[in-house]
């Protein structure tokens, strides 16, 4: 039997958990560093501005480092889309 970090069956089991209590739906998205999808939309829509992610800004250095790094010709010609502010999602 190969080895599995003792946490791992733990994070299986939560997953799990609330995949079966809807979490990770579009109704009720899972968190990302503790951010709370609906709040931060609320909040960028109220504001009238758009959400900027300090754990991936829109820099080429967010998409890595060697074959996608700054100075890659492969990133030379990436242009970061936004959407509109004041957009709502699904419609909504």
């Amino acid at each position: 039997m190969p080895y599995t970090p003792s946490g791992f069956f733990c994070d299986r089991l939560i997953r799990e958990r609330e995949r079966r209590d809807g979490e990770g739906s579009l109704n009720k998205p899972l968190r990302f560093n503790g951010q709370d999808f609906t709040a931060l939309r609320q909040e960028c829509l109220q504001k009238k501005r758009q959400f900027e992610d300090d754990s991936f800004p829109a820099t080429v250095e967010s998409l890595g480092f060697k074959e996608l790094g700054h100075k890659s010709s492969k990133v030379k010609n990436i242009v970061w889309k936004r959407p509109k502010v004041g957009r709502r999602i699904g419609g909504r």
